[in-house]
């Protein structure tokens, strides 16, 4: 009775066999370097739009605090020390939205940059006023009674911003409200029609 034997196959012959099927489905090296060029673009083009996206929200929360203060240090009664940390806030926030200022866009950097100058303008005028109420102060009083005079001037006129600083507060404001209004019609007009951003009349961007 003949037994029927069967063919054996060598390890050595299955491995060359496979081996230019595994080499059939790797994409050649031109493609490879392709793929990795296009990956490297969209993972930029991301980080650049999440960049853009956390300016344009640190601008727009600072923006808002600023019109806040600016509206308050042009009244008789303004806090200067509570409008001092609140700027020194500001100040802090446009400065952190500047950091990459480079890869912008250039709306929201020229617009960061705007503001900026604003909030530091606003903040040397609070300084200027809290130091002539400090010194004013400090040149009567004396001892523990200095404690007392300083915190008993927050509600005496000394206290606040003079006329001369009122109004270059309310010319601050009226800018910053001029750049908002010219912000606001600049990104109707670019969305509605060219012909719309032949008619106004702010400043280009």
């Amino acid at each position: 009775m003949n037994k029927q034997t069967t063919p054996r196959i060598s390890p050595k012959a299955s491995f060359t066999e496979a081996e230019p099927r595994l080499v059939k489905m790797r994409a050649p090296l031109p493609v490879r370097i392709v793929l990795i060029v296009l990956a490297f673009v969209v993972f930029l083009g991301i980080a650049l739009t999440l960049v853009n996206i956390r300016a344009a929200g640190t601008y727009n929360q600072a923006t808002q605090s600023l019109q806040s203060n600016l509206k308050a240090a042009s009244k008789d009664n303004a806090d200067l020390n509570e409008l001092k940390a609140s700027q020194q806030q500001n100040d802090a926030q446009l400065s952190d939205a500047k950091t990459f200022s480079y890869i912008l866009l250039p709306s929201i950097s020229q617009s960061i940059t705007s503001n900026a100058i604003t909030s530091q303008q606003l903040t040397a005028l609070i300084n200027q006023a809290l130091k002539a109420q400090n010194g004013g102060s400090g040149s009567t009083s004396s001892g523990n009674a200095s404690g007392a005079q300083s915190s008993s001037a927050s509600s005496t006129p000394e206290s606040r911003l003079n006329a001369e600083q009122r109004k270059k507060v309310a010319e601050l404001l009226k800018q910053n409200q001029e750049l908002q209004q010219s912000q606001a019609s600049s990104s109707a007009s670019t969305s509605s029609s060219p012909s719309s951003s032949s008619n106004s009349t702010t400043k280009p961007w």
